[in-house]
């Protein structure tokens, strides 16, 4: 990684994001970012109500977290980026079950199915800067296929 890189590890709640993210950049020796921890309090108590963010509710929320994570250092984000347009935001500066067992974290479980709706899987021509994992594989194998990945 360059001092400029940022990886973003994306997905629905609960996919493993934060538990891919914290042990990927414990790997490549860089700072860890939850990009929740830069949800303004209105989004914050919007998904506690239950009730699902909309593009113009993330917008803001997904420019401060690409400013803070472009800082000119090496960082690893746990972020959902969903959306193609999501993606672009956060690059234009340079499982139910675990939800329910997860305690405490303002996501509810039942708003998944919104975030499965919204998902927009990276394509193609995304490549220079995303790529799927295999989410059904142990973290040590996903961590050694990213570091792989970030090898070519």
């Amino acid at each position: 990684m360059t001092s400029k890189e940022f990886i973003i590890v994306g997905g629905v709640s609960g996919c493993g994001k934060s538990t891919v993210g914290q042990a990927l950049a414990e790997k490549l020796k860089v700072e860890f970012i939850d990009g929740d921890k830069f949800h303004p309090k209105e989004n914050i108590a919007k998904m506690s109500s239950g009730i699902p963010l909309n593009d113009d509710d993330r917008h803001g929320w997904l420019e401060n977290l690409s400013t803070f994570a472009k800082d000119g250092q090496s960082k690893v984000v746990a972020c959902s980026a969903l959306k193609r347009s999501y993606r672009r935001i956060l690059a234009s500066k340079s499982s139910n079950y675990r939800i329910v067992k997860r305690q405490g974290h303002f996501m509810k479980a039942k708003m998944l199915k919104s975030q499965l709706e919204t998902l927009e899987l990276p394509s193609e021509d995304e490549n220079g800067f995303t790529f799927a994992i295999d989410g059904d594989k142990p973290v040590d194998d996903v961590i050694n296929d990213i570091i792989s990945h970030l090898e070519k």
